[in-house]
C-alpha cells in the first residue's frame, strides 16, 4: 500500500447534518482539506496531534 494523503480538516463553513451515529461535539462537513503525508507528518503541529504512521 502507498500512503497518498490524510484528511487534515474540515471547513466551518460549510456544515451539514451529520449522518450515522451522533456523539457529542461531532461536527460534519461536506468541504475537507486533504494534504500529502509527507506534509501532514512534517507540519509544525504533527508533533502536537501525534501524527505518524502505523502499519500491521
Amino acid at each position: 500500500m502507498i500512503a497518498l494523503g490524510t484528511v487534515t480538516s474540515g471547513a466551518s463553513d460549510a456544515r451539514v447534518p451529520c449522518r450515522g451515529e451522533n456523539r457529542p461535539r461531532r461536527i460534519c462537513a461536506w468541504n475537507f482539506r486533504f494534504d500529502r503525508v509527507d506534509h501532514a507528518l512534517t507540519h509544525v503541529l504533527s508533533p502536537t496531534f501525534g501524527g505518524r504512521i502505523v502499519t500491521g
